[in-house]
């Protein structure tokens, strides 16, 4: 991957938008635009055209792939669905954690993770019996507050804390969570691209 893709939406009045496709390239330091074809295909693998069919919005929803080529797509609030590598609807349900919708997809083998910014944890998911299996943070833990995506990388889980503007890491060999970055407005996703990372705040992109 040369960089990471994104879209921008131009209302075109009160019903209407157009999207429009673009790639950040990390190494010329370009934003370059490019096909709806091909930021379908990056974000839902090889199926994504009969994917994007059954779902109508592609672009609020996160994703993730399985080992076994399955796509995830989770939505905002919980709404989940588990698609084939060929595109087929497999498992369709919600998830949410004590009645609190999850936002963010992490893959990890074959299992995922999820943020609860109402509950101040992530959650790991099977896939495989369609549950929560593990949480951390929690209750009376405070390691989080208000977390809402999170990316892996390695062993480790970036978690972004909007309320507390933090980025926290969790070891995944023995689940012990870090401070890792700070910032002085709200953070909401954490990338990395071989030596350099990136994070969105509420006002922009920035290389940390």
């Amino acid at each position: 991957m040369a960089g990471f893709f994104f879209v921008c939406r131009e209302f075109l009045d009160e019903e209407h938008v157009r999207l429009s496709f673009h790639e950040y390239l990390m190494k010329t330091r370009e934003i370059v635009p490019v096909r709806r074809k091909a930021y379908l295909r990056r974000k839902f693998g090889p199926g994504s055209e009969r994917i994007v069919e059954r779902l109508g919005d592609y672009v609020s929803c996160d994703t993730a792939r399985l080992p076994d080529g399955e796509t995830v797509v989770l939505y905002p609030g919980g709404e989940l669905g588990f698609f084939s590598k060929e595109g087929r609807p497999c498992w369709r349900g919600e998830l949410t954690y004590h009645g609190c919708g999850v936002s963010g997809l992490a893959a990890d083998g074959a299992f995922f993770w999820s943020a609860v910014p109402e509950q101040n944890a992530v959650v790991r998911f099977s896939a495989a019996t369609k549950k929560v299996v593990l949480r951390v943070g929690g209750g009376a833990s405070q390691v989080f507050d208000g977390p809402c995506t999170l990316a892996r990388y390695g062993r480790a889980l970036y978690v972004c804390n909007e309320r507390s503007r933090s980025i926290s890491t969790v070891s995944l060999d023995r689940f012990v969570v870090r401070d890792y970055q700070h910032f002085h407005e709200p953070v909401y996703q954490f990338f990395r691209w071989q030596e350099e990372e990136l994070a969105v705040l509420s006002s922009g992109v920035y290389l940390l």
